[in-house]
């Protein structure tokens, strides 16, 4: 689901572009990837549009399908304030068919209060709830038109 070098409780920060580096002593409770799922969850269940959000891997069958993949959460130091930034990308999947319904990339920032690994946690808790509810709301007008004409920005 992550990115290579985000797929990882430590916290990455860029001091300069396509470095990536780690905090010493800050970490995540776990990989971002697994902690923005339950979060994602429950946003989409917060619409009222769907009659169930089951995570995967599940033997449940359902209507639809969504892969996130390609996620990056990083503080970024190349301008004061530091920023945090999270990018992804969001494919729904209309099943049994397997049809690709459509595929977006998300990509949000935040400043950080403090240049430092507690300040871009906060601001990661921010950017990460904006960023949940805009993918819920383009998730739900993706399949309530039907056949992704609904998937547009």
């Amino acid at each position: 689901m992550a990115q290579p070098g985000f797929d990882t409780p430590r916290m990455a920060y860029t001091q300069r572009p396509y470095e990536v580096s780690y905090y010493a002593t800050h970490q995540w409770a776990d990989p971002p990837a697994r902690m923005l799922t339950p979060v994602l969850i429950q946003a989409l269940e917060q619409t009222g549009y769907w009659r169930a959000i089951v995570p995967m891997p599940t033997s449940v069958r359902g209507d639809h399908r969504v892969d996130i993949d390609q996620l990056e959460l990083v503080q970024i130091f190349l301008q004061k304030p530091s920023q945090v930034r999270i990018a992804l990308r969001v494919q729904v999947v209309k099943l049994p068919e397997y049809l690709g319904l459509g595929t977006r990339l998300f990509d949000a920032a935040e400043a950080a209060s403090t240049d430092d690994a507690y300040g871009g946690a906060v601001a990661a808790n921010r950017v990460a709830e904006r960023l949940v509810q805009e993918i819920a709301g383009w998730l739900s007008g993706c399949v309530s038109v039907g056949q992704g004409s609904g998937c547009s920005r």
